[in-house]
């Protein structure tokens, strides 16, 4: 919707799947990736989408994860980015993120334990074994995951944002379940 509103102002827009997903299945296994490797996917995206509008620079617009992806792509850009567009990004590093909607739901409570310490193990760079936890867990924290859990935990929006130099729209609403308003407050 967001790009149909876009074009019926005269606005280009570009959507992608990521990685080994969905109209992408073919770019690879969508488990083996990282935020490095989405954020080259997005300045790729955008140097075809300035080559196809005869235009200097474009815009990147992330919504959730993606804010991550946009926020990461942006701080390798250079002069091709006009500025960014973050829908419902976070504003904290998604291991925090994680554990509060964790933590939110009582259902979860016999599996917090094992969570967090999933959770702080891959923040601090290592590897679990999951063979031992809840299958809901297994599959949260599968091996095949646990590279980009690392990435991603590593990863400090607000610190990120803190070092552009472009001009950047922060949107949030105030139901949203799982980023809310204090994370794009701690993004502006």
């Amino acid at each position: 919707m967001l790009a149909q509103a876009l074009a019926a102002e005269g606005i280009a827009s570009v959507r992608i799947d990521k990685r080994g997903l969905f109209a992408s299945a073919g770019a690879g296994d969508p488990n083996a990736v990282t935020f490095g490797g989405y954020a080259a996917d997005a300045r790729s995206w955008a140097k075809i989408a300035r080559g196809k509008a005869a235009t200097a620079c474009t815009w990147l617009i992330g919504h959730s994860e993606g804010g991550l992806v946009a926020l990461v792509a942006a701080a390798e850009a250079g002069p091709s980015l006009c500025g960014l567009v973050l829908v419902a990004a976070p504003g904290r590093p998604m291991g925090e993120v994680l554990r509060e909607q964790l933590d939110a739901n009582p259902a979860n409570t016999p599996l917090l334990p094992d969570a967090h310490a999933a959770i702080d193990a891959l923040e601090h760079g290592r590897q679990i074994d999951v063979s031992r936890f809840h299958p809901a867990l297994q599959t949260l924290f599968s091996p095949g995951l646990q590279d980009f859990l690392i990435d991603a935990f590593s990863r400090d929006p607000a610190r990120l944002i803190a070092g552009l130099a472009l001009p950047v729209l922060i949107v949030q609403g105030d139901n949203d379940l799982q980023v809310v308003v204090a994370d794009a407050q701690r993004l502006a």
